[in-house]
């Protein structure tokens, strides 16, 4: 799974959070939209020295303790370097 976002420039504090939308029957039997966290992860850009930003399993909230996640789960972030244009 992959994600691009294009000219989006980030500095200091970043969270990401990872959701998915499932569906939920009600009492009346509607299925009703919840969103459901698959993980989350807070860093600091000042701590990304390269292109390549590889959390483990263990480090990521929620997966960490959860055995629904094989133990080599992992997610990559790709960072590329901020071009200045006039």
């Amino acid at each position: 799974m992959s994600f691009m976002t294009g000219d989006c420039v980030l500095s200091g504090d970043i969270l990401i959070r990872c959701r998915y939308t499932a569906f939920q029957k009600n009492k009346a039997g509607a299925q009703k939209p919840i969103k459901e966290s698959l993980f989350r992860v807070n860093f600091h850009t000042a701590f990304i020295n390269s292109q390549l930003f590889r959390l483990t399993k263990r480090e990521l909230d929620g997966p960490h303790n959860d055995a629904a996640f094989p133990n080599d789960f992992f997610v990559d972030l790709v960072f590329a370097p901020e071009s200045f244009e006039d």
